[in-house]
């Protein structure tokens, strides 16, 4: 028999993940700034990113923001909202939409974990999208037990977002997109649902992420505990490369689609 070249080895693994996606009652899946990067969206920590060059402690933590709520918020005016408003879901967002659609249409259950602020997912209409990081497009009010959020759209309308930092028309105090910032905790009633759908899942996808973060870089521990097929979509190597059962070489809006049935 000839030997299979490099592309019937890409095909023949593909047609293999893809049938383990099709036979799989519940899938959990986790996405990072890889797959919005195709949207035109800088990643974090990347030569491009967010964080290069900056000290992210000075802009995006907590205690800054108390001190100074200015600079997180020409940052998010000039930076965030800028790109975030300027893309578009892609090949990717998509594939993962009509991929949740397909398990969840004859009974089963397929949830979106992502670490992204930028709300392409529920753009893309992906059901079960789980914003393990927050999102840009709620603004909430920073006081103590105050409770007031409202839409980003909503915000446009109802205060000056252009400059300075609006203040909470309830208790006065600062208003900031809903988005963790360094030095906050993540969302407990989050995690707890990202745990218990891993601990239930038949395959776990990761999608672009560099799998450092946690606690979701952790999430793939709880799958393997039910015994599920871990997989990775990654055009680079991360700890998650070593440990999983397959690994697809290449971008979201590459590979994405073809998994899709």
């Amino acid at each position: 028999m000839p030997e299979r070249n490099e592309q019937d080895n890409h095909n023949h693994l593909i047609e293999d993940v893809k049938g383990i996606i099709g036979r799989a009652g519940n899938i959990a899946i986790v996405t990072g700034a890889g797959i919005s990067a195709e949207s035109g969206i800088p990643t974090f920590r990347g030569d491009d990113g967010y964080w290069h060059g900056i000290e992210v402690m000075a802009v995006a933590s907590l205690p800054m923001f108390q001190a100074r709520p200015d600079i997180l918020w020409d940052f998010c005016r000039e930076k965030m909202w800028a790109d975030a408003l300027a893309a578009e879901p892609n090949a990717g967002h998509m594939a993962l939409a009509q991929l949740c659609e397909d398990v969840r249409d004859p009974g089963g259950d397929c949830s979106i974990f992502t670490q992204n602020i930028d709300g392409l997912h529920s753009r893309a209409r992906a059901a079960n999208v789980y914003e393990m990081h927050g999102t840009l497009f709620t603004i909430f009010c920073d006081g103590e037990d105050c409770g007031f959020e409202t839409p980003y759209e909503e915000a446009c309308v109802q205060f000056d977002m252009t400059q300075g930092v609006p203040t909470c028309p309830e208790c006065g105090e600062n208003l900031r997109p809903k988005a963790i910032l360094f030095g906050e905790g993540l969302d407990y009633d989050l995690v707890a649902q990202a745990t218990y759908a891993c601990c239930h899942a038949d395959v776990f996808i990761s999608v672009g992420t560099s799998s450092i973060v946690a606690p979701v870089s952790m999430l793939h521990h709880y799958a393997q505990m039910n015994d599920a097929t871990i997989i990775e979509v990654n055009p680079e190597d991360t700890p998650l490369s070593v440990v999983c059962d397959y690994k697809l070489q290449g971008t979201a809006c590459d590979i994405l689609p073809q998994l899709v049935r």
